[in-house]
């Protein structure tokens, strides 16, 4: 029987630390893609072209020609596409 608990806690040990590391995980990657939607550097106007741009198109039958009068401020065409 105490063979059983001792190996319960080493499980619950287990547990909680794959828990911490899918937290900081899922931080590293929530930064990160906060600072591709928000950044001003290459990496993020690339990313603002390439891959949201044309999925906001495609779901929300924009025309990216519309959208490219945004191109020097993209993070208020974010925030007016919430509204």
């Amino acid at each position: 029987m105490r063979q059983i608990e001792l190996q319960l806690q080493q499980v619950r040990a287990n547990l909680g630390e794959l828990r911490k590391n899918m937290e900081n995980c899922i931080t590293e990657w929530l930064i990160d893609f906060m600072n591709l939607v928000f950044g001003s550097g290459e990496e993020s106007s690339s990313f603002w072209k390439e891959v949201l741009l044309p999925e906001v198109c495609v779901k929300y039958t924009y025309d990216l020609k519309e959208l490219e009068k945004w191109d020097k401020n993209l993070s208020a065409l974010y925030f007016s596409l919430l509204e």
